[in-house]
Formats: structure tokens, sequence, C-alpha cells
């Protein structure tokens, strides 16, 4: 099978040929294109280097500015412009072919920011397109089953089965002869199995990561790769329960503003009721939280909350037992 790499050349020769036709958006089909494979890759240093985290959507692509603020790390730069997306532009986009990726972005966007308003906005949009890939309509931008986004949202809002959304989609990643989309599934899926009290789970996942690790690393996808080397790092640190050991030491490695969080997702609120009970923002409460998400090396907020509780960092709800 062609390296990713090895398709840049590809794409290269058709900017080529299609440098005789007519219109004005060949160039950027060409850097949307360029795009996709250098994500996968994670070769975006010339990116980084024009980006300033300050752009205005109006004068770009307001998908793939988000896109590409999501790749780099820019998360308030991301949440500027997911907000902005989401409060106008994106209804019209909905009537155009590149919707499917355009809600694939504001999925990844809405994952990477930890907001749950996003992600129950978008699950029944995605939902539209279940046992589907998400593609654009010239067939340059395809980010593969729309069932793996529900089963993300899924694992992320600790709603329905993400189970059943990753066998779909690993389904139709086989049947499709798509590598580079299978390991992505097959990657996320460990990545949820990983922190699982479950030791027959915990084996699927090893299983999942090492066919996973197997396709990615002929073909160069960084990005998948990325992911099976944070989820090996959930699996060195697995306890006794089955729970992952967090990093950094004290209650975790949780900061107190971090530790005042997570009793409130004990308690079951939300970001925007997180952001009301501390007087900050929502946005800060969403990074509280991925970055609590990230130390416990949880899979959604219910794992992370398990974790707490069971490790003695923080009392359960109406226990005289103080946190260690």
């Amino acid at each position: 099978e062609m390296c990713i790499r090895d398709r840049a050349e590809a794409a290269s020769e058709g900017l080529r040929i299609s440098g005789g036709w007519c219109g004005d958006d060949t160039e950027g089909l060409y850097g949307f294109q360029m795009y996709m494979i250098r994500r996968e890759t994670r070769d975006l240093d010339l990116t980084r280097r024009v980006i300033t985290g300050s752009e205005d959507p109006r004068d770009h692509w307001a998908p793939g500015l988000l896109a590409v603020y999501c790749e780099l790390g820019l998360t308030d730069s991301a949440a500027r412009v997911l907000a902005w997306l989401l409060d106008g532009p994106s209804d019209e986009l909905r009537n155009s072919s590149l919707w499917p990726v355009v809600l694939g972005f504001i999925t990844e966007a809405g994952l990477l920011l930890g907001d749950e308003a996003v992600l129950r906005r978008v699950r029944p949009m995605l939902a539209e397109y279940r046992g589907l890939n998400l593609l654009s309509g010239q067939f340059v931008g395809v980010l593969g089953s729309a069932d793996r986004y529900l089963g993300c949202v899924d694992a992320a809002l600790a709603t329905a089965d993400p189970l059943t959304r990753f066998d779909a989609a690993e389904e139709l990643d086989r049947r499709s002869g798509s590598r580079l989309h299978l390991a992505t599934t097959l990657a996320v899926r460990s990545r949820y199995l990983a922190t699982s009290q479950s030791a027959g789970d915990r084996r699927k996942a090893r299983l999942a990561a090492d066919e996973a690790r197997d396709l990615a690393e002929p073909i160069g996808a960084q990005r998948v790769l990325a992911i099976l080397d944070h989820t090996s790092a959930v699996h060195a640190g697995a306890g006794r329960r089955g729970l992952a050991r967090p990093v950094g030491g004290g209650a975790g490695g949780l900061t107190e503003r971090e530790l005042d969080v997570m009793r409130l997702l004990i308690d079951g609120l939300s970001n925007q009721e997180i952001a009301g009970r501390l007087v900050i923002s929502p946005h800060t409460a969403a990074n509280h939280v991925r970055s609590i998400l990230t130390k416990t090396g949880a899979a959604n907020r219910t794992q992370a909350a398990m974790t707490a509780l069971s490790q003695g960092w923080v009392r359960a709800p109406g226990s005289s037992a103080g946190s260690r």
C-alpha cells in the first residue's frame, strides 16, 4: 500500500494536471488535500510558522482554520472559531457537499475542548451518517466512519454504548479496505477500553492497539501512533483494579483547582454548571476537565470520577472521609 508521504507526490501531480481547469478553487482543493495528508503524518511545522491564532474566520475557510487550530493545540483559538462557526455559518454549510467533513472537524473540536454542549448538538447530526464515511464531495477530505466519531462522542458524554459504534466503524473500515481509518478506529477503541475495570476489556484494548500499530507504522500515520503512545502509558500505569494510575505526585498530580472540578464532576455537574459554581468561564472549566482526563488516563468523566473516588483523592458525596 502506498505510504501516506508518497501520496503527497500524487497530490502534487494532481495539482499539475488540474492546472488547466477553469475556476479558482483548484488551489483551495490542493491545500485541503495537503493538509489532510500532513495532519496524519504530523508534519505541520510549516503551518505552525504562519499561524498566529488570531486569524479572522471571515478571511479564511473557517472549518479548515478550526481544524488547523485543533491539530496545533491552539485551544483558545479553536474555541473562538468554533463558537463563531456554530453561531450561523454552520447552517449554511449544511447545504454544501463539504458538510460531512465540516461536521467531522466540529466534532473533533468539541472533543478536544471537552465541550458537552457542542457534542450533544452534533450527535444527532452525526447519527444521520451512521454506516457511512464522512467525506467531502470532491473526495479530497475523507475522515472515515461517522460511527467512529459517534463512539468518541458517546465515550466523552458517558452515554449509550461507544463499543457498538466502534464495532460498526471497524466493520465499515475493513469492508472499505481503508488501512488508515481502520488503524484510527482501533486506536480510539483501545483508548476507550484502556481504563476499564475488566481484565478482558484491557486485553482487548492491547490487541486493538497492537493491530493499529501494525497498520499505522508502515504508512507513517503519526497521528494514530500518538494516540497509541498515550494509550500505552495508560496500560503501563494500570492499577490492581484496572484503573489508570495518574501522572504526577500528590492526589494524582491534580492541582487544587482540578480537585475542586473533580468534586463537581462526581456530583454530575456539566462544564457550564462547574463554571457557574467556581465563577470561571465554561472554556476554562472544559480545560480543567480535559487536564483531569489526561492526568487520570480516563476515557471519560465517569471513569475519571471513579478513579478519584477509588484512590481516595476526593471524598464521595455524604462521606466523612477527606482526601488523602
